[in-house]
């Protein structure tokens, strides 16, 4: 989808740019407005303290991911249609329950999955002015929500299993499962290969040209883009826990696991690559 393609490259490269284009935020700001324009008071049905975390914008993210990698036809318009008014059934509802801000911050998925990416962008936003930082410090200073780190591993596992699913060694176990499953009908497709020979279609003598951008450059370019991401990665984790840790050697210490973990990630990532 462009949609999931194009806004966490927006977000990282001008900060959180889906507090602008939520179509969600603009119905709730619409709908205060239009209530406060009658002389009535708006506000959440619970006006009490947001205490979930970001737990509610995990399972909302699962879903939304779910959706994308599972299902036989994501992107077919009945699919998207139905997807759409159950996650805007979900992101309005929890605004009108709970309020817009603490809705956005901790129950819609998007907004959080963008919200964190914009820590990386040499923009932020501070007391209503635009302001411009080195690119990478805002990760520093994310503050502790519970449900962070179970988003963070939705986010990135859905990111892991995206590639791996493209992966040849997944497609023929695909493959292996559909040939078991489908031999029963191997002759319907057997069939519809015999007519289309016959009847062509005109498009045999096409051939259209798909080496715009050359396989090696993409690949050496997804290499470079992971490993470097993972070196900055370590490093801002470095930087956080030096910030944390009164000694130093408590600080390094606290990093030996993050370490492990990039170095199978980043192994794990290099081999989905080669396996593509």
């Amino acid at each position: 989808m462009i949609f999931w393609l194009g806004l966490p490259l927006l977000s990282v490269l001008l900060g959180d740019v889906w507090r602008v284009l939520s179509p969600w935020r603009a119905i709730a700001d619409a709908t205060v407005w239009a209530i406060e324009r009658t002389g009535r008071v708006a506000g959440p049905v619970l006006d009490s303290p947001w205490r979930y975390g970001r737990y509610p914008a995990a399972v909302a993210l699962f879903a939304f991911v779910a959706l994308e990698l599972a299902h036989p036809r994501p992107a077919y318009p009945r699919t998207l249609g139905v997807a759409i008014a159950l996650y805007s059934y979900w992101a309005l509802a929890g605004m009108a329950v709970f309020g817009r801000d603490s809705w956005t911050k901790g129950g819609e998925g998007f907004a959080v999955a963008f919200s964190l990416l914009s820590r990386i962008a040499p923009f932020a936003v501070r007391d209503g002015a635009i302001v411009v930082r080195w690119p990478f410090t805002g990760l520093a200073g994310a503050e502790r929500v519970p449900g962070t780190l179970v988003f963070v591993a939705v986010l990135l596992g859905s990111t892991s299993f995206d590639g791996f699913s493209r992966s040849t060694t997944w497609q023929n176990l695909l493959g292996d499962v559909r040939a078991n499953v489908a031999d029963e009908s191997q002759w319907v497709v057997d069939l519809a290969t015999t007519f289309v020979s016959v009847v062509g279609l005109g498009t045999v003598d096409f051939a259209p040209n798909l080496a715009i951008v050359s396989p090696e450059t993409v690949w050496y370019v997804q290499v470079a883009a992971l490993v470097v991401g993972h070196v900055a990665g370590l490093a801002i984790a470095h930087d956080r826990a030096v910030s944390l840790f009164e000694k130093r050697r408590d600080a390094l210490r606290s990093q030996y696991p993050m370490l492990g973990l990039m170095v199978l990630y980043t192994v794990g990532g290099l081999w989905v690559l080669s396996q593509g």
